[in-house]
């Protein structure tokens, strides 16, 4: 490799390997295809925006999972899931694993080390993640490993729910949580914290969080009732996450300033709060349009409406008297300066029934456009503009449940599925499968007398049978062909489906046991039971997900002494090779929201027999672009690259069109032009000359393609082309 060549990383992660100002030779085709092609990682899927998602660190973890072994995982990254991205690993300086293609590893070893990994791209091995320290801690009685994070322990208050982000830029998650007083009369707390424990600020909400009664709280309460009215995430892609607050007069923030508006303690604002500081960044007063009603308490979420950015999603509802629920939806940007509104969805208490809801929201994309829509649970509003898709009360008879799923739960068919349980529906139906793009009923269970089914779940607990399982309070397991695959329910309540042990079915978390559905002899087996810990509410912790190490979830729970908060990590070796869940947009989605804390979900199907999905469609946020002029040559072929992720697929001086195109391109250019076409080798696969209009590309097979294009005047232009 030529000694001019620069890489440009961060933390470990795959970026550009280019050379600046040079030529970038590379030695055979194959090794051309693979770094072409990850090259390439930025301009896949161009048929859509792409995401501007976190741009994570390896995120490794080392545990000791028994006197002699170490288990070491860490995350594969979104762009380098099908790049043929390997991994080496170290123990000290020591090389001790090399091209591993999944992310885990056990070291048979009685002493304790430190371990890092680095990606290797072609032959080319990339610098190595930051050294991590064997965790041996045990918590109390527990029989497993912990990570621990230390926490301020504040005399006569609990955390509660606890969100991530990345709120010091170094591409690890951070927490933020509230803390509730045991005193009713006191004030509710905020606290942030970096991945290690570090305090960074305590925001005090204000006296108008103190009237706590979960269905009409206080105008600044947070994760009272079903209501969790804050979230965390990077909403300007500048790498360092935000706080976003739901808040009203009298809140003091981070930096000691306090936020006020004393003409009306109802009026409710958005507030974004820098994330290592909970200083005030902007904040925007909501719509009023229900404000005689008193205030609003609701779910707060991230959905990417434009399919490119974040945008805040507030679902919130005041009550009419004793009767029915006004409910408003609102979606919020902000870039860094001043907070749009997007749009408003307003739901008069009278249409209560034509538009049922439920306790939380969840945010993906269910139309297929590439942009995330919002669900409430009994309707579906459109993120772009928020219109209503549908409504489950027209198209299935559907009313308001207290859980509801969205994901692919049968591969046979396209697009997502929803499962949703039922409360008193007067038609006896206990839960309801349908199609999440149309609302349409695929499949439901009506009996009698109507009840209030407060639980349910669904995932792949049977691998004999092709999609899906679900449960609730009912006779048995249901797949989503409608068949009964168990007369027998668990012994556990359907909580919280979650990735533990290592293979691809899904596992049940409940009340602090770990359960896994035996489907041969028609029991649950306990995985594990957790000790020493604090829950929250419903037998929930106060976070789970894909948070570090490889694609399997954690648990984080409030120790017991209210020190620290807890991580547990599963050590079970797996063999599949899978991206960090945070780099799935529904994935990332769900943790950004709680109400009624309910499972998390990917758009792509997870189960048995699942195929490999496809990368994600998404860029890294605050991801250095190369400027200048960069080459690559392979096979004597030279291809001129420059910042290829921003090539467009179209111009208005010089279009190209239909892009993508399942046939020939149309070249639309004012005069005479030369082009050569490009396929990802670097390879000249066609070139040509045209006058003003001329069509290209009818031979070339499925693939991306770079398209250099010399105009008469000898301006040169570059496009991606992609043919379907």
């Amino acid at each position: 490799m030529n000694q001019k060549t620069t890489s440009i990383m961060r933390n470990g992660n795959l970026g550009f390997v280019l050379q600046k100002t040079g030529t970038f030779r590379l030695r055979t085709k194959t090794v051309a295809i693979i770094a072409f092609s990850a090259l390439l990682l930025l301009v896949t899927n161009v048929g859509q925006a792409q995401r501007k998602m976190e741009n994570l660190g390896r995120g490794t973890v080392a545990m000791r999972s028994s006197a002699s072994q170490v288990f070491v995982s860490w995350r594969i990254l979104g762009l380098e899931f099908n790049a043929g991205v390997k991994y080496n690993l170290y123990r000290g300086t020591t090389l001790i694993a090399s091209n591993l293609n999944v992310s885990n590893y056990v070291d048979n070893i009685t002493t304790n080390s430190t371990y890092q990994v680095a990606a290797v791209v072609g032959t080319t091995v990339q610098p190595k993640s930051p050294a991590v320290n064997v965790t041996t801690t045990i918590h109390g009685t527990n029989t497993i490993p912990c990570l621990k994070v230390p926490i301020r322990n504040t005399a006569g208050y609990t955390p509660k729910f606890i969100f991530t982000g990345d709120l010091d830029g170094n591409g690890e998650l951070d927490f933020v949580f509230s803390k509730q007083p045991d005193d009713p009369a006191k004030t509710i707390l905020l606290e942030a914290y970096t991945s290690k424990g570090v305090f960074l600020w305590q925001a005090d909400m204000g006296p108008n969080s103190v009237n706590k009664y979960n269905i009409e709280p206080g105008s600044s309460t947070l994760d009272i009732g079903h209501g969790d009215n804050f979230t965390v995430y990077d909403l300007n892609s500048d790498g360092k996450a935000e706080v976003i607050v739901r808040v009203a007069n009298g809140v003091k923030f981070g930096d000691g300033s306090t936020f006020s508006y004393a003409a009306d303690n109802n009026r409710q604002f958005i507030v974004i709060l820098n994330g290592m500081t909970g200083a005030q960044l902007a904040y925007k007063s909501v719509p009023t349009d229900f404000l005689a009603d008193g205030p609003m308490n609701g779910h707060m979420g991230i959905a990417y409406i434009d399919g490119i950015n974040p945008s805040i999603i507030w679902e919130a509802k005041n009550r009419v008297g004793s009767g029915n629920f006004n409910e408003m939806i609102t979606a919020y940007t902000w870039l860094g300066g001043g907070i749009s509104l997007n749009w408003t969805r307003l739901r008069p208490a009278a249409s209560e029934g034509s538009f049922p809801d439920g306790h939380q929201i969840r945010c993906l994309d269910v139309n297929g456009d590439g942009k995330d829509d919002v669900l409430p649970m009994g309707h579906a509003i459109n993120g772009t503009n928020g219109t209503v898709l549908y409504s489950l009360k027209a198209t299935a008879n559907m009313n308001h449940g207290d859980r509801f799923q969205i994901g692919d739960m049968d591969p046979s068919r396209p697009g997502l599925e929803g499962y949703a349980i039922q409360q008193n529906n007067p038609t006896g139906m206990a839960w309801g499968y349908y199609d999440a793009k149309t609302g349409a009923l695929l499949k439901s269970q009506t009996l009698a007398p109507t009840v209030d089914y407060g639980r349910g779940l669904a995932g792949d607990f049977d691998p004999t049978v092709a999609g899906w399982e679900f449960w609730t309070f009912t006779d048995g397991i249901y797949n989503v062909n409608g068949t009964r695959t168990s007369t027998v329910l668990p012994a556990s309540y359907p909580n919280m489906r979650i990735f533990w042990d290592g293979d691809n079915l899904s596992e049940n978390l409940d009340n602090g046991k770990m359960t896994k559905w035996n489907h041969v002899g028609d029991y649950e087996d306990r995985l594990y039971t957790f000790r020493n810990y604090i829950q929250v509410g419903a037998n929930v912790p106060g976070l789970y997900g894909d948070i570090i190490g490889d694609w399997r979830e954690e648990i984080v729970y409030l120790a017991d002494d209210k020190n620290s908060l807890l991580i547990f990590t599963s050590t079970a070796p797996t063999s599949i090779r899978m991206y960090t869940l945070l780099h799935n947009p529904a994935y990332r989605n769900c943790l950004t929201s709680r109400g009624y804390y309910a499972s998390t979900g990917t758009d792509f199907y997870f189960g048995n027999g699942m195929v490999a999905p496809p990368t994600p469609n998404i860029v890294y946020a605050n991801r250095t672009t190369p400027t200048g002029t960069f080459q690559i040559k392979a096979d004597d072929q030279l291809l001129s690259l420059s910042t290829i992720n921003e090539l467009e697929t179209t111009e208005a001086a010089t279009v190209v069109f239909p892009n993508p195109s399942s046939e020939a391109f149309n070249i639309s250019v004012g005069g005479s032009f030369n082009y050569v076409i490009y396929d990802q080798s670097g390879k000249k696969v066609e070139a040509g000359s045209g006058d003003n209009n001329s069509k290209i590309g009818g031979n070339l097979k499925p693939a991306i393609y770079i398209l250099n294009i010399t105009t008469s005047t000898g301006e040169v232009k570059k496009y991606k082309l992609v043919k379907q």
